[in-house]
């Protein structure tokens, strides 16, 4: 077995990412790590927007996702993990009734669920109503756990 070679300044050409609102994340093209199994050291991932990003129109990714050596005394350990780990490694969200929760029925809510409260709650302000007055469920459906 041949010896690992420090990363140093080195970096990746960059992958693709897409936004999937269904699941309120992002997702990156595959990777093959055979080429990056020669290296070691610490990484850092860089995110930048996409320059050439119309829309979605031609399957042009949002961002683009690059990986680069730093040299650091306290890098991040991370793990890996498969399916059969345990729960709370990895985050579930669930629709149901057009509305978005983790496993444990804690509710989410959307950008535009937010803003409608921040908006409710200015204008119940400018009416005269304290801020301890105002709750979610004045604006939305805010009840925060699954039934």
């Amino acid at each position: 077995m041949s010896k690992l070679e420090h990363i140093g300044e080195r970096g990746t050409t960059g992958v693709g990412l897409w936004w999937h609102p269904d699941m309120f994340s992002f997702t990156s093209q595959a990777v093959n790590l055979s080429d990056l199994k020669r290296f070691k050291g610490a990484v850092r991932f860089y995110v930048r927007k996409n320059r050439f990003f119309n829309g979605g129109e031609n399957g042009r990714p949002n961002y683009l996702l690059s990986i680069w050596g730093v040299d650091t005394s306290s890098p991040k350990e991370v793990k890996v993990i498969d399916e059969t780990s345990e729960k709370e490694e990895r985050l579930t969200v669930i629709l149901e009734d057009g509305k978005y929760y983790l496993e444990d029925g804690t509710r989410l809510f959307t950008r535009a669920e937010v803003e409608t409260c921040i908006h409710g709650a200015t204008e119940d302000g400018a009416r005269g109503y304290d801020a301890y007055d105002n709750i979610i469920s004045d604006y939305i459906d805010g009840s925060n756990r699954r039934k």
